[in-house]
């Protein structure tokens, strides 16, 4: 798949100008609070150390370099983040408007966010010509996510430790704490969901351009539901938490069997062989045929030679 040379170009100048963008964003929130600042460091390295390990031997890794790593999670921490804060803003003042305050995260932050969240996977798929496959769609909206998650995560923290009546420490440890136990990497799944469905339609074979866009909406629309319904404020604590205990449920799940499927494809892909066969001997390592047997006859294997 060979991308416009417009897109790679467009995706680096959007990702440059995030990083700028969100190395302003640090430095004011570390003069709010340094302490929560440098915490919110160190557990984004220990996010980023985890996701390392669990992607490093993973058939799902494309092995599309360190600039694509990068560019995923400054996709999602930086120009999301960028243009969430200038779209989200207006939806929540409408929402307020009407008057519909439970819908109000929901319509500001699953509305905006998971569209453009999709968007830095479809031009980063677009950017490399590793990305060549739809599980790689999946595991770059999972790094996007990423970066959104730890963040926004950052940002919260922040707001935890000026919160706090006591120490900043303890907010901030609190706010860390919360976001990851309640939905741990739920931007990861999410974004990984819509990766997926644009994977399928951008990577597929023998498929048409209908039922490609049926695809990537499908999983787009799966990943903004969830979202959706997650942040609606129910009007008491016992439908709140009933909210979240299906979602939690529903959603892991559905994204554990997806990782397991897709890393079963990936890795019976990667057993294909690379060159072409030549002789018999070959085609049997790769495909063994059966033995053959018949009721007057003793069993006869079929060997080949070369």
């Amino acid at each position: 798949m060979r991308a416009p040379t417009f897109i790679p170009i467009l995706t680096a100048i959007l990702g440059i100008g995030a990083g700028i963008v969100g190395i302003g964003i640090s430095l004011l929130l570390f003069l709010a609070s340094p302490i929560a600042g440098l915490f919110g460091l160190l557990f984004i390295g220990l996010y980023i150390g985890a996701y390392y390990l669990l992607l490093r031997k993973s058939p799902l890794n494309p092995h599309a370099g360190f600039r694509w790593a990068a560019l995923c999670f400054i996709w999602g921490g930086g120009v999301s983040m960028a243009l969430i804060t200038l779209v989200g803003a207006p939806i929540l003042d409408l929402t307020e408007k009407l008057g519909i305050f439970a819908f109000a995260a929901s319509f500001g932050g699953a509305y905006p966010e998971e569209l453009i969240k999709a968007l830095g996977v479809i031009l980063i798929m677009a950017s490399f010509r590793k990305l060549n496959k739809p599980w790689h769609g999946f595991v770059t909206g999972i790094l996007v996510g990423l970066g959104f998650d730890t963040i926004e995560n950052l940002g919260y923290g922040i707001v935890g430790a000026n919160m706090h009546p006591d120490s900043d420490v303890a907010g901030v440890l609190q706010m860390w704490g919360l976001r990851t136990l309640a939905g741990p990497g739920l931007h990861s799944v999410l974004t990984g969901f819509a990766g997926y469905g644009i994977g399928l339609a951008m990577c597929s074979i023998a498929m048409s351009n209908r039922q490609r866009l049926l695809h990537a909406l499908k999983w787009l629309a799966l990943a903004f539901s969830i979202h959706f319904l997650w942040n609606i404020a129910w009007p008491n604590l016992t439908l709140q938490y009933a909210s979240v205990i299906i979602l939690v449920i529903v959603s892991y799940t559905l994204f554990i069997r997806l990782w397991r499927r897709l890393s079963k494809e990936a890795a019976a892909y990667r057993e294909l062989p690379t060159t072409p066969i030549t002789n018999l001997k070959e085609l049997n390592q790769h495909w063994p045929m059966p033995p053959t047997t018949t009721a007057d006859s003793p069993t006869i294997k079929i060997a080949a030679t070369s």
